[in-house]
């Protein structure tokens, strides 16, 4: 259908225009215009069903039903922060914590139940997600000190001019 050169083209458009998205969140959500973010929202949903649009009239229907059926995953970071929470604008956090979780599964000595996978998976997504409200966590959790530094007298007697 698409030259290799116009399918780069396409793809480097709906790229561009969720970085777009990214940095109006990064630039709008510490000052609370969260109107500017909505506003991007709008903007790069309906930019991104045009596209949709334009590869359903080329013929790439394929293309034009998976943009449109990952849109709202696409803009959830963007609408999340509207909303006061900070959620990852790609998936890796969350894939990288799902394959550490199944590799623990998937060992036949370990037995999990429900409760106890909850637990864990939620609490390596506070890992992830919050690295320093999760090691004030363990530091509590193992009563360890946040003191860095430690002093101490020391002497040395020498036995016959020897040490």
């Amino acid at each position: 259908m698409f030259s290799l050169d116009r399918r780069n083209e396409i793809v480097s458009e709906v790229i561009d225009e969720v970085f777009h998205l990214k940095n109006s969140v990064a630039k709008h959500r510490p000052e609370e215009e969260f109107a500017a973010i909505r506003e991007r929202i709008a903007r790069t949903t309906e930019r991104i069903k045009k596209t949709a649009w334009q590869l359903d009239q080329y013929g790439s229907g394929k293309a034009a039903g998976y943009l449109r059926r990952w849109l709202p995953s696409i803009v959830t970071f963007a609408e999340q922060a509207v909303e006061g929470f900070e959620v990852p604008w790609t998936s890796n956090p969350v894939e990288r914590l799902m394959g550490e979780v199944s590799k623990r599964c998937k060992n036949q000595w370990m037995r999990w139940t429900k409760d106890g996978l909850e637990a864990i998976l939620q609490l390596r997504l506070v890992k992830y997600a919050d690295p320093e409200y999760y090691q004030s966590f363990l530091d509590e959790l193992l009563q360890r000190s946040t003191k860095t530094a430690m002093s101490c007298e020391l002497s040395i007697e020498s036995t016959r001019g020897k040490l």
